[in-house]
C-alpha cells in the first residue's frame, strides 16, 4: 500500500472531514484508547482509499 494513502488517511482524520462511522469502529475496536483508534481509522480508511485508486493505478499502468 502507497504511503501517500496513509498520508490522506490521517490528513483526513485530523480534519473534519473524517469518517464518523469508521471512528466509531476504530474506537470500539481499540476498547476506547484514542490513540489506537486513530491509528486503526488511518490503517482501515488507508484501506478503503486504495480500493478507490486501484483502478485509477490499473488504468495508467497499461498507458504507454
Amino acid at each position: 500500500m502507497d504511503k501517500y494513502l496513509y498520508a490522506l488517511a490521517a490528513q483526513e482524520f485530523d480534519t473534519t472531514e473524517s469518517d464518523q462511522d469508521l471512528y466509531l469502529k476504530s474506537l470500539v475496536e481499540s476498547d476506547g484508547d484514542a490513540e489506537k483508534a486513530r491509528l486503526y481509522y488511518i490503517r482501515g480508511r488507508a484501506k478503503e482509499l486504495e480500493k478507490v485508486d486501484s483502478p485509477q493505478q490499473s488504468a495508467f499502468s497499461t498507458e504507454k
